[in-house]
């Protein structure tokens, strides 16, 4: 029974030793912010694994990259996009590479926008770029060029499967979604047109439920003043709604972790609270402090710290254990971290241990600093 209860209260925080490098909103399940190498990672998590539209914001000593893809289990899944913008230079790379399962499907395109010129490139497979000359062909890989609403349109293909589609002019590029069929699905539709970004998510028909429209809209008018908006949608119903600065407000991994911290300590309180110590075990009381005191210990160890709730249900296990000193020196921590806990403390004695009113002099701060002064 002694290693249920301390199973299922580490369960409970489960956070303590998970998602280290988790920045805001617990990285768990729902919208947060992470680290990642050179940047940081901000998107919708699921289980502790990306899921959905994923914004990945890079720096270098040449510029910054921003990086936009659909997350399936922690991976890749349809195009990801990326821009690249080299300070210096004043140039702008935009690349598509359409991925499965986090591998890189080819073709992939690359457009280079300078001095209202744009560049574009084709790469049959990994830093093989080559300036986009018309039609080609590699193997089973080609690359169309067709008519999209009567703008110019590529066609990357693998096979006889489309790897995706894109449309692009001087002033636009937009990345159009696939059809459900096709072998490399892509949920990924983008349009970058008059200094507004606008990205979608549609999951595949009969994707599991968890699987999240997501959409990004984003006035760049003022790059300075520029902010996006993320909206997650279940069943067409918007779920919640975010910009950057919100993402900022979202509880710190370690606000996170000393929550669930405090869930284990509630959780053993209320076992306290529910057992029989009369007719129960002899050695019960002693159990649920070795409990309480190996959870503490592996909070210490992750920077986290025992709240009030922990003094309390240690002053009461103390308490019937007859051990009057410790019992005072828990509920004085208590009282001295939560002003709140002295009401609850003396509601525990006046109604389960009449037998320790006079301790509960000692519990008012005056009341310690007076007797200090005495000695």
């Amino acid at each position: 029974m002694k290693i249920k209860l301390l199973t299922t209260a580490m369960l409970i925080c489960t956070a303590l030793t998970t998602y280290a490098q988790c920045l805001n909103g617990g990285c768990d399940v729902g919208m947060s912010r992470s680290a990642i190498e050179n940047g940081v990672f901000v998107g919708h998590y699921e289980d502790g694994e990306k899921l959905g539209l994923g914004i990945s914001y890079l720096y270098n000593p040449e510029g910054s990259s921003i990086i936009y893809a659909n997350y399936i289990n922690d991976k890749p899944n349809g195009v990801v996009y990326q821009q690249d913008i080299l300070t210096s230079d004043e140039i702008t790379v935009h690349t598509f590479k359409n991925h499965q399962n986090g591998s890189i499907i080819y073709p992939a395109f690359r457009f280079t926008k300078e001095n209202k010129k744009t560049k574009i490139e084709v790469a049959f497979k990994e830093n093989d770029w080559k300036k986009y000359e018309g039609d080609q062909v590699e193997g089973e890989l080609q690359i169309k060029n067709v008519l999209f609403d009567g703008s110019p349109a590529f066609l990357a293909l693998n096979g006889k499967d489309q790897v995706m589609a894109l449309s692009a002019t001087i002033s636009h590029i937009e990345l159009l979604s696939s059809e459900p069929q096709e072998k490399y699905y892509n949920p990924l539709q983008l349009s970058s047109k008059d200094n507004r970004l606008v990205i979608n998510v549609f999951p595949k028909a009969g994707a599991d439920e968890t699987e999240f429209k997501t959409s990004l809209d984003w006035d760049m008018e003022k790059p300075q003043e520029a902010v996006w908006y993320y909206k997650r949608y279940f069943n067409n119903e918007l779920v919640y709604k975010f910009n950057y600065e919100d993402v900022l407000e979202l509880p710190s991994a370690q606000d996170i972790k000393q929550q669930k911290l405090e869930k284990a300590f509630e959780f053993i309180a209320e076992q306290v609270d529910d057992y029989d110590f009369e007719k129960g075990y002899e050695g019960k009381a002693k159990d649920f402090i070795d409990i309480l005191n190996d959870i503490k210990e592996r909070a210490a160890r992750k920077g986290l710290t025992a709240s009030s709730t922990y003094d309390i249900t240690m002053t009461k296990l103390h308490l019937i254990n007859g051990d009057k000193v410790k019992s005072l020196q828990f509920a004085q921590n208590a009282c001295d971290k939560t002003p709140s806990s002295y009401d609850i403390i003396t509601n525990l004695i006046k109604t389960e241990f009449t037998e320790h009113t006079d301790i509960l002099p000692m519990l008012k701060k005056e009341e310690r600093l007076a007797a200090a002064s005495d000695e």
